[in-house]
């Protein structure tokens, strides 16, 4: 297909003006499993009182690295917009405890995922709306925390 023959597209841009909250950063919370492990993640939330619907994007690939760098604008992005977000690492990756298993354990990573979306709505700064979703491996993961 020509660009002349692509359909228009149109972006809408916001600014900061629309900006409602400053935000607030938590660096590695400590979500615990009932098998006794603990999954590290990074909390961004609105830096007003709550409760707030909450996102969650939970990876194998280290939110202290280049994941936590590429997810920063979007956390807090949303944050200021009235959303608390977490970005988890997997058992075993990064911060958290445990042993990663298999690449796509899609039964391990998906009982973590179930596991880590009650604790969030359990939390006094989550009005139990949790959102659970990602990109590529992030996305995959979010089918198989479904299942659960």
């Amino acid at each position: 297909m020509a660009i002349s023959e692509a359909p228009h597209l149109v972006d809408v841009v916001r600014t900061t003006d629309d900006k409602r909250y400053d935000v607030r950063r938590e660096r590695n919370v400590l979500i615990p499993l009932n098998d006794g492990v603990s999954l590290a993640a990074d909390l961004y939330l609105p830096d007003a009182p709550g409760p707030f619907p909450t996102l969650v994007s939970y990876y194998p690939y280290h939110k202290d690295d280049l994941i936590g760098a590429f997810f920063e604008y979007p956390r807090q992005y949303f944050a200021e917009r009235g959303y608390a977000n977490l970005l988890v690492d997997y058992r075993g990756t990064g911060g958290s405890e445990g042993v990663c298993t298999d690449t796509f354990d899609t039964l391990q990573e998906g009982a973590d995922g179930a596991e880590v979306i009650e604790w969030a709505a359990a939390q006094p700064w989550c009005n139990d709306s949790v959102g659970f979703g990602g990109m590529s491996y992030g996305g995959i993961m979010s089918l198989a925390v479904a299942a659960q």
